[in-house]
């Protein structure tokens, strides 16, 4: 099926073509049918005097719902009497036309092409103000509910390293942590040939209180090892301190026994001549003191 030529249908307009073959043809073809709706609007635009139309121009849901037929008779008078008279909302309803009716043969309308973009414009807008909520949930989320590695993944510590150095209560006042043999942990439990980078850690002194002797305990870490100074006086007399020399000897391996109390604490055990004290910490320790009195 052919369509009208446009002479064809300017003369049918004007009614110049009174042929009933082409009122049967308007009658089964949509495109000629438009096109001839075209040209009565443009003559009517041509024909209409220069003078501002009525009124505020019909919004875009106005003119589409006047092009799908979906308003009421008086709104849809109220919009064919604004168009007569102005020739951009004619424009547009023609452009509006000749883009639903032929996809394809001419460009989209400035009124389409706006209400499409502004439509892609907010759902980017809506989608990132989404995406901001929820990673700002899941962020919340995965601080508060934050949960270590289970302990079944590590290994287990051994007693040694589960243990501090601590003293038997009621017996001794030392100073501030972390105790001597914390800050002396310098040394790996590692075979004796193979080398490591020790830290130096600053002189620590401890204050032991032993019964009738006031003793007092300064553990000193050097590159070459480490010097264990005590210095015991008697408090019920004016007598000079008496000084122990100690050595520290690290200690690689588990130790055959240990002397520690039922709360696993090590225990600081003096006698007249020479001493033993086993630290439990990460790395064991042991303290040889030899009296010179």
């Amino acid at each position: 099926m052919s369509h009208l030529k446009p002479e064809q249908i300017v003369a049918y307009r004007d009614g110049e073509l009174p042929d009933s073959t082409v009122a049967e043809h308007l009658a089964v073809c949509e495109v000629c049918r438009a096109k001839v709706t075209d040209a009565r609007l443009r003559r009517a635009l041509l024909q209409s005097p220069s003078k501002p139309p009525p009124g505020e121009h019909p919004s875009e849901d106005a003119l589409s719902a006047y092009f799908d037929q979906a308003l009421s008779r008086r709104q849809a008078a109220k919009v064919e009497r604004h168009v007569r008279e102005c020739a951009q909302c004619t424009a547009d309803l023609m452009a509006l036309r000749k883009a639903v009716t032929q996809p394809g043969e001419t460009p989209a309308p400035s009124l389409l092409v706006q209400r499409v973009k502004r439509q892609f414009r907010a759902q980017p807008e809506r989608r990132s103000l989404g995406q901001v909520v929820i990673e700002g949930l899941a962020d919340f989320a995965l601080r508060a509910f934050h949960v270590p590695a289970p302990a079944a993944d590590m290994a287990a510590p051994s007693p040694i390293e589960q243990a501090h150095f601590r003293l038997p209560p009621n017996r001794f006042a030392y100073g501030p942590p972390p105790s001597a043999a914390r800050e002396a942990d310098a040394c790996f439990e590692a075979p004796p040939d193979r080398l490591y980078e020790r830290p130096r850690p600053p002189r620590t002194t401890i204050r032991l209180d032993a019964g009738p002797a006031g003793i007092t305990l300064t553990f000193t870490r050097h590159e070459e090892g480490a010097r264990l100074t005590v210095l015991a006086r008697e408090r019920s007399s004016r007598a000079p301190a008496v000084g122990l020399g100690l050595t520290l000897v690290p200690i690689y391996g588990p130790p055959v026994t240990a002397e520690t109390d039922r709360h696993g604490r090590a225990r600081f055990i003096l006698t007249a001549r020479q001493s033993r004290l086993l630290i439990h910490a990460q790395h064991l320790w042991e303290l040889i003191l030899t009296c010179h009195a």
